[in-house]
């Protein structure tokens, strides 16, 4: 519960357990009960959170009295494998933010966690840890301005930021006496910049889903400007994406690179065909690895592309 000029302005419940447990109408009944209490002791209005609501009452919550919905830690896929992306999660994890608040018709106040690792609370089983909570999963891959983005995102989302108190190895302590430890200010720092960023709707890390188009879109940029230098003409923008057929933009089929170097041509196409399914496949992976090699494979091939077209459209010239 929090508390405002000593007036309770909101409390979380966890609403699953107390709809289960009371039902529907006693829930109700309890909560319109609450709320005339708190304004008769002169307490002002209640904010009520649901929070972790189950899909079978998520229909319910707003009938019954609540005010919003959240999530007590909303980042790890529990039935996940064992070691999971703090980058990829956060971004999938608040993709799931509208559809939460249709569900349960009311708004959704973001949950947002620097990381996740409970493995401290259970005993040590060294390597053969047991495939459950507390042992598993394991967000790896946390970093400040990761955790920055993600409240960016959240403030921008719905301009309310429920921060979750990290337990990554012994995370929670290095953020409560950050003035003292580097990684627990920088933990603190990105929280002042993530809100002040979300304020101002900026954010500059780039989510995983628009990193491939990153990849590709930098050296066709490029390529572009090359071509106008090269030959001062509209048409000149749209150079790189013929690739080694470039030359036909200009009515120049003979000089094409796709007739004078067929092989170098195919090769290039297949390449970019080849990175191009390699990172529609991989861009989703929980693994940071396959993500970053289909990535760094987009980019070579949309250089490679964009080189033949280049090459093309200076043969035009000779």
């Amino acid at each position: 519960m929090f508390f405002t000029e000593a007036a309770p302005s909101r409390l979380y419940l966890p609403a699953l357990a107390l709809l289960r447990e009371l039902g529907l109408e006693a829930a109700r009944a309890a909560i319109a009960r609450a709320r005339e209490h708190l304004r008769q002791a002169g307490l002002g209005e209640l904010h009520l959170a649901a929070i972790e609501p189950g899909r079978d009452v998520r229909a319910h919550l707003a009938r019954v009295g609540f005010d919003s919905v959240t999530n007590y830690v909303l980042l790890p896929d529990w039935s996940g494998p064992f070691l999971q992306d703090y980058a990829e999660r956060a971004e999938l994890c608040a993709a799931q933010w509208p559809e939460l608040a249709r569900e349960c018709a009311l708004p959704y106040m973001p949950s947002v966690s620097p990381g996740w690792d409970a493995s401290p609370r259970g005993a040590d089983f060294g390597e053969a840890r047991p495939t459950k909570y507390p042992w598993w999963p394991v967000v790896t891959g946390e970093h400040p301005e990761l955790f920055r983005a993600a409240l960016a995102r959240a403030a921008l989302d719905a301009r309310a930021i429920r921060a979750r108190r990290a337990h990554v190895r012994g995370e929670s302590q290095r953020m409560v006496r950050g003035a003292r430890d580097r990684a627990g200010h920088a933990l603190w720092h990105g929280l002042a910049r993530g809100r002040a960023r979300g304020a101002r709707g900026g954010c500059v890390v780039i989510g995983a889903r628009r990193m491939p188009l990153l990849c590709a879109a930098l050296p066709l940029a490029l390529a572009s400007a090359l071509a106008v230098l090269l030959r001062p003409e509209l048409r000149s923008l749209i150079t790189p994406l013929l690739g080694p057929f470039a030359g036909e933009l200009y009515g120049h089929g003979d000089c094409t690179l796709a007739n004078l170097a067929s092989s170098w041509s195919a090769i290039g196409g297949a390449a970019l065909a080849l990175a191009i399914l390699a990172s529609s496949r991989l861009h989703a992976s929980p693994r940071a690895a396959p993500r970053r090699a289909s990535h760094a494979l987009l980019a070579l091939a949309t250089s490679h592309w964009a080189l033949l077209a280049l090459l093309s459209l200076a043969n035009t010239l000779s």
